[in-house]
This record gives C-alpha cells, sequence and structure tokens, in this order.
C-alpha cells in the first residue's frame, strides 16, 4: 500500500493552489517551446494563460497538471520534490491526526461514496466539534459548522480530507452500513495511542464506563455502548464486564 496522499490523489477537477515560480517553470516548454504534433495551438495558449498570472500563488486544477506531466514525460510523483506545492504534498498517511480525526468521523458521522466525497460530524457537544475542527485544521482544512436535522450541531469535512481519510482506510458510506461492518484501519490496532484515543473517544461519543461495588463482593466495571440504527429504526446496547 502507498503509505502517502499525493496531489493527484484529489479530484481531477480539483484547483489546487501552486507556487507560481515553480509552475511557470514547468510549463515553459509546453506554452513557448518548440512545436509539436501533441501540443496544439490551443493547448499552447491554455499554458500561456495560466503562466500570464501574477498571483504568488495560482491556482491550477490537477486535471491540467496531469497533462502537463504527460506532455513532458514526467512522473506525477516527481512534482513533489519540487517546490510546487510548497511542501503540501506528499501527505503521510502515518499522520496521527488522520485517524484521530477518523475516530470521531465513524462514531458520530459519515464520508458519502462517490468522486468527490465529503464528511459530516453530528454531536450536540460543542467541545467535540472543537476538537474535530483543530483535527481538521492540523490536516490542511477547515471545518465549516452549522445547525443540522433536529437542531443537531454539524462540522462538514471537506473533499481532500474526507478522500484522505479514505485512502488511510475509512469505508464511505452511512456508519451503520460501513464502518461497523468492517475492521478498523490497521495504524489505529497496532498504535497504542490511537488505540487508546479511539477507546476514549468512543466511550465519549457512543457510551459509558461504570463502577459497581458491593459489599462481600468483587468491584466489577461495566461498559455501556450505544448502536444507533437509525435506518432500521431501533437501538441496541452491549455491556461488557
Amino acid at each position: 500500500m502507498d503509505e502517502f496522499f499525493h496531489w493527484h490523489d484529489e479530484s481531477s477537477l480539483a484547483a489546487l493552489d501552486v507556487d507560481r515560480d515553480s509552475l511557470r517553470e514547468l510549463l515553459r516548454p509546453l506554452a513557448y517551446g518548440p512545436t509539436s504534433p501533441e501540443i496544439s495551438t490551443k493547448r499552447r495558449r491554455k499554458f500561456q494563460r495560466i503562466m500570464g498570472k501574477n498571483a504568488e500563488t495560482i491556482p491550477i486544477r490537477v486535471a491540467t497538471l496531469l497533462e502537463a506531466c504527460e506532455l513532458l514525460d514526467m512522473q506525477p510523483e516527481s512534482l513533489e520534490a519540487k517546490k510546487l506545492f510548497r511542501g503540501r504534498y506528499p501527505i503521510p498517511l502515518a499522520k496521527p491526526d488522520i485517524y484521530r480525526l477518523m475516530t470521531h468521523v465513524i462514531n458520530e458521522g459519515s464520508v458519502k461514496d462517490g468522486k468527490n466525497p465529503r464528511g459530516v460530524y453530528c454531536n450536540l457537544d460543542l467541545s467535540l466539534h472543537e476538537r474535530v475542527s483543530k483535527l481538521i485544521t492540523s490536516l490542511g482544512s477547515h471545518g465549516n459548522r452549522r445547525i443540522g436535522k433536529d437542531n443537531v450541531p454539524e462540522t462538514y469535512v471537506s473533499v481532500p480530507i474526507a478522500r484522505l481519510m479514505i485512502k488511510a482506510g475509512l469505508v464511505p458510506g452511512k456508519k451503520t452500513r460501513g464502518q461497523y461492518f468492517h475492521h478498523l484501519p490497521k495504524r489505529i490496532l497496532d498504535d497504542p495511542k490511537l488505540s487508546t484515543y479511539h477507546m476514549s473517544t468512543t466511550l465519549t461519543e457512543e457510551g459509558s464506563p461504570s463502577l459497581r461495588l458491593t459489599e462481600g463482593s468483587r468491584p466489577s466495571i461495566s461498559i455501556r455502548i450505544f448502536e444507533e440504527h437509525r435506518c432500521h429504526g431501533f437501538v441496541t446496547s452491549r455491556v461488557y464486564l
């Protein structure tokens, strides 16, 4: 498995902000170099228009960058060694905050499937929304918040972050038909800190522990986890002793 999220893992229609000078250096042979059968006048003018932009960072679609790579006979990953993306790509899938955010989305949210997956986190506890927003920010995006159905606050996860979590092992779709029927990503299971975070967060969001002290008996701890199966219209609970 590729251990990185690359720029070309984004949607082909996504516009990436890239360094102007590095982009000009990349596109100059296509915009002003020798003519060839592959580079039509229309293509040449398109690259010239892009090079003519003067902002320090220039938005360019993933599809256009892939087109440039093909014409220049370059591997897409080779662009990440340049200053084009200013260090944003590649994103290591070993980043702990990817899996911390994934835990919250599995418990109290969802990521829809499709070409442009988006995620949402739903919870009445605003302190948990703050935690989710900080995780989203640490991954290079921001989470917009609004009041959703039944007056429950919702924090939205952008398409790039949703794609990042899916590549790291999140199963998209409604949580009752998705992640609950799949194993957690291996990194959560193998990393003690991520496992602890997952269990602690799951108890906070989905259940509660309790300690029973009875005279003449050994103390017992029970953990009750509530799983809401909204699509089936009932709630189940499990007790672990």
